[in-house]
């Protein structure tokens, strides 16, 4: 199950889940498993109003694809490249990073996108990161579970498998 909202609505039983956000959530045990960094990605062919990108400035001037629960992501990367002239709210806004990671990769736009959502897309070449700036956002992704699931075998099991598959992403 896959749920876009506020994670103190764990009214349904579950073993485990993955949120993301800063760990605090009422009725629920978390533990990080992942930052999230944000990084600036292209199709290979996006040229912003016919120009190639050489700086933060040739990416104001083309289409800023924006995801709608992240509104400033855009102001942060330009108040950190220094081009203060562009409009970081300028843009298309899309609900979830899936549809923003489609819309790069049909040349649409340019997106400020987590890099863990993107690795496959970024080592096919579907996508392209024209700066190796990083974003670091102050919010993460957890594994959250409530005291009784960690009674189950299968549970325990996973929580262990997963906390080790992302021990290089803490």
């Amino acid at each position: 199950m896959t749920r876009s909202g506020d994670a103190e609505l764990f009214n349904e039983q579950f073993d485990l889940g993955i949120y993301y956000g800063e760990g605090n959530w009422k009725g629920v045990k978390s533990i990080r498993i992942s930052r999230e960094d944000l990084v600036l990605v292209v199709a290979p062919g996006y040229r912003p109003c016919g120009q190639a990108i050489t700086s933060p400035e040739a990416i104001a001037a083309g289409t800023l694809l924006q995801q709608s629960k992240r509104p400033n992501i855009w102001r942060d990367w330009f108040a950190q490249t220094g081009a203060p002239n562009a409009n970081p709210w300028a843009g298309p806004r899309f609900e979830h990073f899936y549809m923003v990671i489609q819309a790069v990769i049909a040349s649409l736009g340019s997106a400020l996108l987590p890099e863990i959502l993107i690795k496959d897309e970024l080592q096919s070449g579907r996508l392209i990161m024209p700066f190796s700036m990083r974003v670091k956002t102050q919010e993460a992704y957890y594994l959250v579970f409530p005291d009784s699931s960690m009674s189950r075998d299968s549970a325990s099991s996973f929580k262990e498998w997963i906390i080790d598959e992302f021990k290089s992403s803490l």
